[in-house]
């Protein structure tokens, strides 16, 4: 017997839901194969083809956002353990404060700025500019 405090186990849960969205899903790309089969009406057929894809991509969707969501708090995890190693001890929000405000994003900018002479030429470019291609 599980504590108060402890959750229950959502496992049962979660294969039932699973299940039965493959089943859903499997049904419904039978029948959409098998249209042609029982379907003399081309328009009729059209319109069934159309619901069953309807029903095909709603039975995907649990499974969408069970990884969406898995995904996003692997990545909030993989973040507080960035932060808790870089010892910032409330997060993100607080080492940002110290670190990227003070102005040293604009000071390597300007730096770079001054060393090629191009201004209006992001930081991220690897392709080689016009100006690059007739100095050579």
């Amino acid at each position: 017997m599980p504590l108060p405090s402890t959750p229950a186990p959502a496992a049962p849960r979660r294969t039932l839901t699973r299940a039965l969205s493959a089943t859903v899903a499997g049904v419904a790309t039978t029948a959409y194969y098998a249209t042609p089969d029982f379907i003399g009406s081309r328009t009729a057929r059209g319109w069934t083809k159309a619901g069953l894809s309807a029903v095909i991509l709603a039975s995907s969707v649990p499974d969408f956002l069970a990884a969406r969501a898995a995904a996003r708090a692997e990545a909030e995890a993989r973040a507080a353990a960035w932060a808790a190693e870089d010892g910032l001890e409330d997060g993100l929000e607080d080492g940002l404060e110290g670190g990227l405000e003070a102005g040293t994003d604009e000071e390597a900018d300007a730096a770079d700025a001054a060393d090629d002479g191009r201004e209006d030429v992001p930081d991220n470019t690897l392709a080689p500019t016009a100006e690059d291609v007739l100095e050579r």
